[in-house]
């Protein structure tokens, strides 16, 4: 199943407004620019919508919290940027193995891991959260041997 669902032609529509549109609007309502109402009409962002951001309910984001802490996932993140660093990219694989010997070693069971071991998806929202782990990672083996040869 794809991890981005297509919109059937005559659906609802959500959220067909960027988030700096919102923040946009909901600046000039704060500065008493405009009223929630010709905002609302303005932007073409339900009022409901501006209502509810405006006395910051629902603040958290949607669906479930990431499977490791922020710490945890900036460290993983400077490890890819280190491997890389020293010309030697790491392939998908090498992060999923080094994701589940973590795993194993702190002795955690994550349920969304099958034998604790990343999935496909899981790798591709961790290099859109973290794009510096993606730096160099199309390298070919003639600049890897070349690069290594030219720090010794």
């Amino acid at each position: 199943m794809p991890r981005k669902t297509i919109r059937k032609p005559g659906t609802r529509t959500y959220q067909n407004y960027s988030h700096n549109t919102l923040e946009t609007c909901l600046r000039a309502i704060r500065l008493k620019l405009m009223s929630q109402r010709a905002a609302s009409d303005h932007y073409k962002i339900p009022r409901s919508t501006i209502k509810i951001k405006l006395k910051k309910y629902h603040g958290k984001s949607v669906g479930h919290s990431t499977v490791f802490s922020r710490e945890e996932e900036l460290c993983f993140a400077q490890h890819c940027v280190t491997f890389a660093n020293f010309e030697f990219p790491l392939i998908p694989i090498d992060l999923k193995m080094t994701i589940c010997r973590y795993l194993d070693s702190k002795g955690t069971q994550v349920p969304q891991f099958k034998n604790n071991i990343p999935q496909d998806d899981w790798v591709n929202s961790s290099l859109k959260r973290h794009p510096e782990e993606n730096k160099n990672c199309g390298l070919n083996e003639d600049l890897v041997g070349q690069a290594f040869l030219d720090r010794l």
